[in-house]
């Protein structure tokens, strides 16, 4: 499905939104548009979005899970020695929304996930490399 609308469009129908819906919105949008420099742009706005929503609410464990999602799909777009030092940062920010909800299964689940796929991925980029 390709979107005839630009980033500042996509900014200006969700300016002024909870910022939970924000980033959720760009993470959404980004998983159904074809063209990867629009995917790009927008996982790096949603990153912002929530980055800002993070200043705020570093005590709420809904923001670290979709930083630490946001961040992963960045992942797509940076190089190999990047994406081994934002690994790390996802990491944290897992592990994070855990420790503040333990009573939540999503966050076992991405955390869970996430660390199951460098698993996989890690020999075939060794080979690759």
């Amino acid at each position: 499905m390709d979107i005839l609308v630009d980033i500042d469009d996509i900014r200006a129908l969700i300016c002024g939104l909870d910022p939970f819906v924000m980033f959720r919105i760009y993470y959404k949008l980004s998983q159904v548009v074809k063209d990867k420099q629009f995917k790009k742009q927008l996982i790096e706005e949603g990153l912002e979005q929530v980055k800002l929503a993070l200043v705020g609410g570093n005590h709420i464990s809904s923001i670290h899970k979709w930083y630490g999602v946001l961040l992963n799909e960045r992942c797509q777009y940076i190089s190999t020695d990047e994406q081994i030092r934002s690994a790390y940062e996802v990491l944290d920010h897992f592990e994070e929304a855990v420790r503040l909800n333990p009573q939540d299964p999503t966050g076992y689940y991405i955390l869970g996930s996430w660390s199951v796929a460098p698993s996989i991925i890690e020999p075939i980029v060794l080979f690759v490399d």
